[in-house]
């Protein structure tokens, strides 16, 4: 029975006009809802947007309050314990940085109530394309140098926000890692909830779908899906590409998502007929990709808990991912994926990419074979209710 009485409420905080919203926080907020609905508690959805005055709604069993971007925390947070019965039994989830110092705004008004930071990006990674032993460089020797003085500061500025929270949700096995270490939180303050989502695999005829999307019945699709930014890896993909075509030319390379196309345009070269850009298209289409797609492929440096791997892994897709931080907590050279090294160069990483597209498009058995672990592991680990359990033993902890 749980401890949680039902005037609980999840004050659940989203930032709809922060860069860092494109990084698949929108999402994670949707997947909380989610999570949250049909539980003993009043849920809130609390967005800053770019409007005038506060506005507040009820839907689906969810309250949403938006206010205003202008608004300081000490605002913020009086309008909140005004507009929210028993605001003193609440627990707050906060999913930005911008947001974590709202905690001290949440104390003064009452000590008691919980708040909840969720670690979805760690500033340094953009500076060091993920690369923790040069970030650990620059952050210990490097603070006297000028040319550190960046990392430095938005280090020691994440590391003061992370410590006023009570407690702090890590993604990834490696996030919970430096967050002890080197942000120095306290082990008991951490958890690991990775990403979750519900299944949505179908058996369906790929030929059927490939007709519909105008593909070619006897193409392999091998499928990129994300923002097209040098972080994700997309440019030596294409570069990759080539070389592939050289070997094996009944391929297509299909990239859906929208971003930076200047990154690639150089890398093109003559395989222009032979790669698909999607841009940003419906989620119905987005999922008929996954149906017909023989290889997924996920090149990333540096990712939390990928939602674009998990759903790979979902449908079942042979894929080549890569030693970059978090995404080889979720994937295994030849267990379910085949991976890449990223972290040692760009000639290295281009070629083991080629020669990893190569030997899953003409290897059916161990193409089948990843695909197959990569389900299961999936089924394993990574299903909405897994995340949900999590998160309710998580809500129960800081109630007691």
């Amino acid at each position: 029975m749980s401890t949680l009485n039902k005037k609980t409420n999840i004050l659940i905080f989203n930032d709809a006009i922060s860069c860092a919203a494109s990084f698949g926080i929108g999402t994670y907020v949707s997947i909380l809802r989610e999570i949250f609905e049909n539980t003993p508690y009043n849920l809130y959805i609390i967005t800053r947007r770019d409007i005038e005055e506060c506005t507040r709604s009820y839907n689906d069993n969810c309250y949403f309050i938006d206010y205003p971007s202008g608004d300081n925390d000490d605002s913020i947070i009086k309008m909140l314990s005004l507009y929210i019965d028993n605001f003193g039994e609440s627990i707050c989830v906060l999913n930005f940085y911008s947001q974590f110092e709202l905690t001290k705004a949440i104390k003064q008004i009452n000590p008691d109530i919980k708040v909840i930071g969720i670690i979805h990006y760690l500033s340094w990674v953009w500076q060091t394309n993920g690369n923790e032993m040069i970030f650990k460089e620059k952050i210990s020797s490097g603070r006297l140098q000028d040319k550190n003085k960046d990392i430095v500061a938005a280090f020691d500025d994440e590391k003061d926000k992370i410590h006023l929270l009570d407690r702090v949700v890590a993604l990834s096995d490696d996030s919970f890692s430096i967050l002890k270490s080197t942000y120095q939180v306290d082990s008991n303050k951490l958890a690991i909830i990775p990403n979750g989502l519900n299944d949505k695999y179908l058996s369906l005829c790929k030929e059927d779908i490939k007709r519909d999307l105008l593909v070619n019945e006897h193409e392999k699709i091998i499928l990129f899906v994300g923002r097209i930014d040098a972080m994700k890896g997309v440019d030596m993909l294409v570069l990759a590409f080539n070389k592939v075509l050289q070997a094996v030319d009944n391929c297509r390379l299909v990239i859906v998502g929208e971003g930076n196309f200047s990154l690639v345009s150089p890398f093109i070269n003559g395989a222009a007929s032979k790669i698909t850009f999607t841009g940003s298209i419906p989620r119905v289409q987005v999922e008929k990709w996954y149906q017909i797609a023989d290889i997924g492929i996920l090149p990333t440096l540096s990712e939390e808990c990928s939602f674009v791997g998990i759903e790979m892994m979902m449908h079942g897709l042979s894929v080549i991912s890569t030693n970059g931080r978090g995404v080889r907590n979720m994937f295994e050279d030849m267990e379910n994926s085949l991976t890449v090294d990223c972290q040692n160069g760009r000639m290295i990483f281009e070629q083991e990419l080629c020669e990893a597209i190569i030997k899953l498009l003409n290897d059916k058995s161990l193409s089948a074979m990843l695909g197959e672990k990569a389900r299961k592991y999936y089924l394993d680990n990574y299903k909405l209710k897994l995340m949900k359990q999590r998160y309710l033993s998580l809500l129960e902890e800081i109630k007691e």
